[in-house]
């Protein structure tokens, strides 16, 4: 007779307790984000979305710090290195670069047109530019939460 009532109140307590897809977590990002969403007003949906994010490990646009992309030019290639300079990203795996031939003091925006996309591997990596770039500006980052 125990046995019955044990397995009632494990069915209820599974039935009762927030669902998630699968048995131990969600499935994909869009079952997390319904997951922890039910029930919230509608401001926690950042908090949410980061979370799933993370959880799925999603490549977001990255925000980041003036120090997170190291550059230095020398024999006609460029060094690009990443710093673990940002907090909230545990990978960034792709930059996207702007130079300029000018001192950066003396740059303006519409000296930077020399656009480069860089896939980013934890390590420095050569990429071949001409002419020799001066100053280098961070358009956009890409990576992973922490």
């Amino acid at each position: 007779m125990w046995r019955i009532a044990i397995r009632a109140i494990l069915a209820f307590g599974l039935i009762g307790s927030e669902a998630k897809a699968g048995w131990f977590g969600y499935d994909n990002y869009e079952d997390c984000m319904l997951g922890r969403m039910k029930g919230q007003a509608q401001a926690m949906y950042p908090t949410a979305d980061k979370a799933c994010k993370k959880e799925f490990k999603i490549e977001v646009e990255a925000t980041y710090s003036a120090k997170v992309v190291t550059w230095s030019y020398k024999a006609n290639s460029l060094e690009i290195g990443i710093t673990n300079d940002n907090s909230d990203f545990d990978v960034i795996k792709e930059a996207v670069l702007s130079f300029s031939d000018k001192a950066c003091p003396d740059s303006k925006d519409t000296d930077f047109d020399q656009e480069q996309t860089v896939e980013l591997s934890g390590k420095p990596i050569i990429v071949f530019l001409y002419p020799n770039p001066i100053c280098m500006k961070t358009l956009r980052l890409w990576g992973k939460y922490k």
